[in-house]
C-alpha cells in the first residue's frame, strides 16, 4: 500500500470523523454554551485515539511526524470552523444569517455565552465572549485540540 492509497483509504474516513465530532461539539455549543478548551480537549482526544488506532491497524505505518502535523493543522481548522458555523446556525436567530452573527460578535455587539472555571479558585465563571477575546478562546480551543490529539495518537499507536 503506497502513501496515496493509504491517504485515500484512511484520511478521508478520519476527516469525516473530525467533521462529525465538530458538528456534535458545535451543536452542544449552539444549544447550551461554549466551554473554552473543554470541547477541544475532548474532540482532540477522541480523534487522536481513532487516528492512532487506524495507523496501527494499517499494514505499514506510512505517516511520519511531519505528515501528522499537516493533518493536524487541517483537523484543527475543520474543528474550529465547523463548530463555530454550527453554533452560529443555532445562535443567529431567524432574522439574521450566520455571517451577520459572527461579524456582530467580532464587532462586540453580540456575545456568545460561556462557562468556565476561575483561575484562582474553584468557582464557576460564566458570561459572554465577544470581540478579540472570543477569537482568543477559539484559538485556545484549537490548541487544546491539537495538544491532546498528538498525545492520544501516541497512546493509541503504542
Amino acid at each position: 500500500m503506497n502513501l496515496f492509497q493509504w491517504l485515500k483509504r484512511f484520511w478521508i474516513l478520519e476527516l469525516m470523523v473530525i467533521f462529525l465530532l465538530s458538528m456534535i461539539f458545535g451543536l452542544i455549543r449552539g444549544l447550551f454554551c461554549f466551554f473554552p478548551g473543554i470541547g477541544g480537549m475532548i474532540a482532540g482526544s477522541i480523534e487522536g485515539w481513532i487516528s492512532g488506532k487506524v495507523s496501527k491497524v494499517s499494514e505499514i505505518n506510512l505517516i511520519n511526524f511531519g505528515q501528522r502535523l499537516k493533518f493536524l493543522a487541517l483537523a484543527v481548522g475543520i474543528y474550529c470552523i465547523v463548530s463555530v458555523y454550527i453554533s452560529g446556525f443555532f445562535r443567529s436567530g431567524p432574522d439574521a444569517t450566520i455571517g451577520n452573527w459572527l461579524l456582530s460578535i467580532l464587532d462586540g455587539y453580540k456575545q456568545e455565552p460561556f462557562i468556565g472555571v476561575s483561575r484562582y479558585s474553584a468557582q464557576v465563571v460564566e458570561g459572554g465572549l465577544k470581540g478579540p477575546w472570543w477569537l482568543f478562546f477559539i484559538f485556545l480551543d484549537g490548541i487544546c485540540f491539537a495538544f491532546l490529539f498528538l498525545i492520544s495518537y501516541g497512546i493509541a499507536e503504542d
